[in-house]
């Protein structure tokens, strides 16, 4: 399809008319515009820079942007994969404790702890437990096949309502005796 370099518009209106249109006449196509800032009519500080550069800065920037958008921070990851944070929350309190009584020891002894303990992702993980839930739960693990079938009614009785939670735990328990049982 030619185009007159004077006025920028098709030569042939009919062929453009079809192009630009669909077979229902609903819907209207267009190709894509591109939006270009001239240099030469540019009297900001951006008329010393090329073209290329400019279009490098606006992409690095939006690129920048997006990406802190986009990707998940790993720093924050482990707050929301925590279950149970109370021993954690014990040793802050313990921290907080120990320098409210000046016992500079104590509260650097605590303090290095918790440290190591946000520094080595499998130590939080092993003192808050598992975020995993029903059949993938690593506490049911090591379950005999007869206490599987337990684990399983007492989930059903859970669901309609009864309170076995205890019974629950107290199964989960005697399955980390097997461990040794069977080693």
């Amino acid at each position: 399809m030619l185009v007159d370099p004077t006025t920028c518009e098709y030569k042939d209106k009919d062929l453009a008319e079809k192009h630009h249109t669909s077979i229902d006449k609903q819907v209207t196509y267009q190709r894509i515009s591109l939006l270009l800032f001239s240099m030469l009519i540019s009297s900001s500080f951006l008329a010393t820079y090329s073209l290329t550069t400019f279009y490098l800065g606006v992409v690095y920037l939006l690129g920048s942007t997006v990406r802190q958008l986009l990707i998940w921070p790993s720093y924050k990851a482990f707050m929301w994969e925590a279950v149970e944070t109370d021993s954690v929350l014990y040793l802050i309190q313990y921290i907080y404790n120990r320098r409210y009584e000046k016992d500079l020891a104590g509260e650097e002894e605590g303090y290095r702890v918790f440290r190591e303990i946000l520094h080595t992702p499998e130590f939080f993980k092993s003192i808050c437990g598992s975020c995993l839930r029903g059949t993938l739960d690593p506490a049911k693990d090591y379950l005999l096949p007869e206490d599987e079938k337990k684990i399983k009614q007492i989930e059903m009785l859970e669901k309609k309502g009864f309170e076995v939670k205890k019974l629950k735990e107290k199964i989960l328990e005697n399955a980390g005796d097997n461990l040794y049982k069977e080693t």
